[in-house]
């Protein structure tokens, strides 16, 4: 493969990439100008998506400590992901003070609840 070919493949590798880390800022950007649907933010966004990010930093964690690193080490890496779950949870809070009145209480209280979980567990 010539130097040429290698750049040009490179910089359509560059290209793709820059273009879904421009789509993760914008839809960070919806999502804190509540823009995104309560139901999306909770279900898929909060109990979906944080909760297999929180268990894939659980299990991190744990291999850490398994294989012998700094018990600081493993806290770290296991609380890594509470800026994310702190910024879904205020979504969501945020987001249901729109939804009619009980609804609004439910939805508070499970994210609440997930957080919460996030920490302990």
């Amino acid at each position: 493969m010539s130097l040429n070919a290698s750049l040009r493949s490179f910089k359509i590798a560059l290209r793709d990439w820059q273009g879904q880390v421009e789509l993760l800022f914008r839809y960070v950007r919806d999502i804190n100008q509540d823009r995104v649907p309560l139901r999306v933010l909770l279900w898929r966004d909060m109990f979906v998506c944080g909760t297999i990010v929180n268990l894939v930093f659980l299990g991190l964690a744990l291999l850490t400590v398994y294989r012998g690193y700094p018990d600081w080490l493993a806290v770290l890496v296991f609380f890594l992901p509470m800026p994310f779950n702190i910024f879904i949870w205020s979504a969501v809070w945020r987001a249901a003070g729109k939804a009619p009145g009980v609804v609004a209480w439910v939805v508070r209280a499970l994210g609440t609840g997930w957080l919460a979980l996030t920490v302990v567990v």
